[in-house]
């Protein structure tokens, strides 16, 4: 066993908060204010290397406040509450641990925990065999380490499905559902921190009339006629918007196709794309676009500038902070709002 640096430095992000994470010594310690005391600096020095400990494939770590120190994997039980074997398992991947997965892969993973999928005028999809229901785990290292990653985006575990093993393994698996609750699409993405790793994986749909992205919108819950929907990119985003109360769509990217406009059709859009130059274009050239189509009514609110999207906003601030800044900040979309938006 050796500690993995990408997924214990994944933890400590989820754990500390990035902004909280410093680097030393060439990014080889990776230093936060420590838990054991209140601490305005960066006392607490964590080597996923183990530096000069006698065990070093359990990394280990220093409080240079109190001069308390250890093992990595001890901190991680200490903090997680977890035993030796769940606290190791989170931050250290071995093929040893990956007989483990796919052993706890065929406890956990039951017809009860599967999705129910029907047939839906759009297509056909099913989830890989290795996503498990996260709720359905109720516990163990997968569960945990799900909901670590889930918790430090405050995002609820609620209909989410984390992947073991296999070729999407290690990732959060997101399901979309119609207006019938028919399953339609999915998309998985990593919880690693690998800039290597591919951060999005969705499903093979290959031949020739199966479903794709640009005909799907992601709801967590579809709104009755001329209700208002807030459209943007990720899943995460419209989760976020969501927990404030407000119908929110994710649509993959920064433009919307012929039928993601038509699931659109009998709403009220209001776009809240993200805050960087193509997320200000993507606002523009769709509220644009939709006037062009004969939609009575669209609205758009964009994120805080200091946040990149919703669930940062989220990170940072509250559910309530959110429902008042939207409330108060979005607008109605005219043949005017292009020119306003550009020059803000």
């Amino acid at each position: 066993m050796a500690i993995d640096y990408n997924l214990f430095l994944e933890w400590a992000k989820n754990h500390f908060g990035e902004d909280n994470i410093v680097f030393a010594k060439g990014g080889e310690e990776i230093c936060v204010p420590t838990p054991f005391q209140d601490d305005e600096k960066h006392h607490l020095s964590m080597n996923p290397s183990g530096g000069k400990s006698k065990h070093p494939e359990n990394g280990s770590y220093r409080c240079f406040y109190t001069e308390k120190k250890g093992s990595l994997v001890s901190l991680v039980m200490q903090l997680e509450h977890l035993d030796w074997d769940d606290a190791e398992s989170l931050i250290s991947t071995e093929p040893s641990l990956r007989s483990l997965e796919e052993k706890l892969h065929a406890m956990f993973v039951t017809e009860s925990s599967e999705p129910k999928v029907t047939k839906s005028n759009v297509g056909n999809i099913a989830l890989p065999s290795s996503a498990c229901l996260i709720e359905k785990l109720g516990g163990g290292t997968f569960y945990q380490r799900a909901v670590n990653y889930l918790n430090g985006r405050k995002i609820p575990i609620s209909g989410l499905y984390v992947t073991i093993g296999g070729e999407y393994d290690n990732r959060i698996l997101i399901p979309y559902y119609d207006i019938d609750n028919n399953l339609i699409w999915f998309n998985a993405r990593t919880m690693s921190t690998n800039p290597k790793v591919i951060r999005y994986k969705k499903p093979e749909t290959e031949k020739d009339g199966d479903i794709s992205q640009d005909k799907v919108l992601y709801m967590k819950r579809w709104p009755k006629r001329k209700s208002k929907i807030f459209v943007m990119e990720g899943e995460f985003d419209a989760m976020s918007l969501d927990l404030c109360g407000y119908y929110a769509a994710a649509c993959g990217g920064k433009s919307l196709s012929e039928s993601q406009i038509e699931l659109l059709r009998n709403h009220i859009p209001v776009l809240a794309f993200d805050t960087d130059k193509y997320g200000k274009k993507a606002l523009i050239d769709i509220g644009n676009d939709l006037l062009n189509r004969g939609f009575p009514e669209v609205y758009y609110v964009r994120p805080p500038e200091k946040y990149k999207d919703w669930n940062k906003f989220l990170q940072v601030k509250d559910i309530e902070t959110m429902q008042q800044y939207v409330e108060k900040y979005t607008k109605r979309y005219n043949s005017w709002s292009a020119s306003s938006i550009a020059f803000n």
